[in-house]
């Protein structure tokens, strides 16, 4: 049986962008994805004929953190936008911790990062939390997420 989740895979249009993209939010580059393809992956995948290439990325220091997989599909290109709305069928966002997010939300505002909205609060049983939504170059939905405990939601 499967005991973590290890990574989640992002397809992207142009790798570069993307990188830049992903450091200007906070992750960290740990190794290289060397441009690859062939019948392992075509089996794999159920891709015909595949070539890909893309960078591994982590946020924070900590090893067990789930990776991020940029993927630059070069053969079948990649292609279009990811999905339309949220509440589509399938993974819908990835949701990324900050420990103060409306330092973090001003800071990446200040780099050009567009917002759906400014941070909402969404109110639970055993305290809050603040959280934001916003976009990567090819439409991916990240999510910024602060938890806040009672005694901090009553302030």
């Amino acid at each position: 049986m499967a005991d973590s989740i290890y990574g989640v895979s992002v397809n992207c249009t142009n790798l570069e962008r993307s990188l830049e993209f992903y450091r200007a939010i906070g992750f960290k580059e740990i190794g290289d994805i060397a441009e690859s393809g062939g019948g392992a992956l075509e089996k794999a995948l159920r891709i015909p004929n595949p070539r890909a290439r893309g960078r591994l990325l982590k946020l924070g220091d900590d090893p067990r953190a789930i990776n991020l997989n940029l993927i630059e599909w070069i053969s079948p290109r990649t292609e279009g936008r990811a999905y339309p709305r949220l509440n589509h069928a399938g993974i819908s966002r990835i949701a990324l911790h900050t420990s103060n997010l409306q330092k973090t939300y001003e800071e990446l505002k200040s780099k050009g990062i567009e917002f759906y909205s400014e941070p909402q609060v969404m109110q639970f049983p055993n305290g809050s939390s603040l959280f934001v939504c916003f976009e990567d170059p090819d439409g991916t939905v990240l999510e910024l997420l602060e938890f806040r405990p009672v005694e901090a939601s009553r302030t």
